[in-house]
């Protein structure tokens, strides 16, 4: 296991909570990140926010955060169960989810990603759909692909398509899920009393509005269509979902 350093009481890696003034000079109080680095020159604590965001402030303006609670233990549409930032050890990763999902089924992880990113994926997409390059699910599995209620316009992320999505923001997210599986497949037999040997190709889902509807028609089920579903809903064990800004994630 990978010892991580402690500057001003504070372990490198931890989440944290700007209580404080900032080098830039930012009203960021209140907002979480993770403790990234110490600068021994100034005597600075570095940041990385849960917004993709970097600050630097004085280890007076850096605390622990209190009174934080659980989804499904008390915590709002807003709270998580782990933070991963830049500093996060992949094998602490692994160990923490699986400890979730055995303690309550689920595990929400706060990513710090780039809210840019995250800005132009959604762009993106939007000028996929004007182009007439997402699609409608059949109304038989879209649910099953996207929740109960789910409406949306997608496309598959298959890296052998010319016609994937290629901006980052979504390959980071494809490469994560990926790197997620690997983590918790070690401890798939205890959770889920089978081990998990695959993972299925990523779907992005632009949200439907309601004046959308007639211009994206679901698209007509055929065979293949429903034998692929069922397929994958057969083997299925667990699915992971990437919620991107500006919305509250919603599950």
């Amino acid at each position: 296991r990978m010892a991580l350093e402690v500057v001003h009481g504070l372990r490198v890696g931890s989440l944290v909570e700007i209580c404080g003034a900032t080098d830039g000079g930012e009203d960021l109080a209140g907002q979480l990140g993770q403790l990234v680095a110490a600068s021994e020159p100034d005597g600075l604590l570095e940041v990385c926010l849960v917004s993709g965001a970097r600050c630097r402030a004085p280890p007076s303006s850096v605390r622990l955060p209190t009174g934080l609670k659980r989804p499904g233990l008390g915590g709002d549409a807003r709270s998580f169960d782990i933070v991963v930032g830049p500093r996060s050890h992949e094998g602490r990763i692994g160990e923490e989810v699986a400890a979730c999902l055995l303690e309550k089924g689920f595990c929400v992880l706060k990513t710090c990603h780039s809210a840019q990113e995250a800005r132009q994926a959604v762009e993106g997409l939007r000028a996929r759909s004007d182009r007439g390059r997402l699609f409608r699910l059949p109304e038989e599995v879209e649910q099953g692909y996207l929740g109960v209620g789910g409406k949306g316009k997608v496309a598959w992320l298959d890296a052998s398509s010319a016609d994937s999505p290629q901006e980052q923001a979504l390959q980071r997210s494809d490469a994560f899920i990926s790197t997620l599986a690997s983590l918790i497949q070690p401890h798939s037999a205890d959770l889920l009393g089978t081990t998990v040997t695959e993972r299925t190709t990523a779907l992005a889902a632009l949200s439907l509005t309601d004046e959308e509807e007639d211009e994206f028609p679901p698209q007509d089920a055929d065979d293949g269509v429903l034998g692929d579903f069922l397929r994958m809903w057969r083997r299925s064990q667990m699915r992971v979902v990437h919620f991107m800004r500006p919305a509250v994630a919603d599950v």
